[in-house]
């Protein structure tokens, strides 16, 4: 997304002349909208001038967090010399709050004395989906991704579509693609629905399953089945713990209509999800 620039060149260089130990900007997106996506981005490109990390227990202490954070920031370091800044990305929080209250305890664990200097020693790139612009606006340091996509932004998804056709077959089925490449339209949405469920017979288990699946992710955030229990419901043959994610096959015509996650919880596991979140409620 074209925020992009405006986030490497505008947002990190001003928070950096900030004069607090913990620096934080927000990210807010619809589902579906390359929210999460952008910001990964974010962190691969800041690689070489901070330590990029990505907190995945949205359940975790705050201050536990923290002295983590302190610890990759102090390490290999010297009383002479102090090491790269931490840039910390916090995905899809359930509350804004949180947030700030790990930023506060990251702030607590950072005496100057221990990180030297002045500046930020830790920013936070704060993820979060939004079902309605009505709570947020874009501030100076929040960015708001819409289901909207500028002209420059079409113009880069038709072009990265004809790259993608030189390579793979059926690129028209890379739903998740294609619904940003179309300009998030209803009309497309819909068509895709129709001509996927034609002859859809709720008495077959892969239509068992995609109903589902496909009702849990409208009235559930970010709802997914796991790898394990959709085999087991198809009857599929178990795969290796770490093998490549085939249990779509298992989906038949609606396989285009999932695909394979890792869900980052109390136990980390591989799960089946609908492709995009705009799907599900068509």
């Amino acid at each position: 997304r074209d925020k992009f620039d405006y986030i490497i060149d505008t947002i990190i260089p001003d928070l950096c002349s900030l004069t607090r130990p913990c620096a934080l900007f927000n990210i807010m997106h619809l589902p579906g909208c390359g929210g999460t996506t952008l910001a990964m981005h974010v962190l691969w490109t800041q690689k070489e001038k901070f330590r990029c990390v990505v907190l995945k227990d949205r359940e975790a202490d705050p201050d536990d967090v923290a002295k983590q954070v302190v610890q990759l920031l102090t390490y290999e370091t010297t009383e002479q010399s102090t090491g790269l800044p931490i840039l910390l990305m916090t995905d899809d929080f359930e509350e804004t709050d949180a947030v700030y209250s790990l930023q506060q305890s990251i702030e607590r664990a950072c005496p100057r004395k221990s990180t030297g200097g002045t500046n930020p020693q830790v920013i936070i790139l704060c993820c979060m989906q939004t079902e309605s612009w009505g709570r947020h606006e874009a501030t100076v340091d929040t960015v708001i991704i819409r289901n909207e996509l500028s002209e420059p932004e079409q113009k880069l998804f038709q072009n990265k579509l004809g790259e993608m056709k030189k390579t793979y077959k059926n690129v028209e089925t890379f739903y998740g693609f294609m619904i940003l490449k179309e300009n998030f339209s209803s009309e497309y949405i819909k068509g895709v629905a129709k001509n996927t469920l034609k002859s859809f017979n709720i008495s077959q288990k892969q239509a068992q399953l995609i109903a589902v699946m496909v009702l849990l992710n409208v009235y559930g955030k970010k709802t997914s089945l796991s790898v394990a229990l959709c085999e087991a419901f198809l009857g599929l043959p178990t795969k290796p713990k770490f093998g490549s994610c085939k249990v779509q096959d298992g989906f038949g015509k609606f396989s285009p209509l999932v695909t394979c996650c890792t869900v980052q919880a109390k136990v980390v596991f591989n799960a089946v999800r609908v492709i995009h979140p705009s799907m599900a409620k068509h």
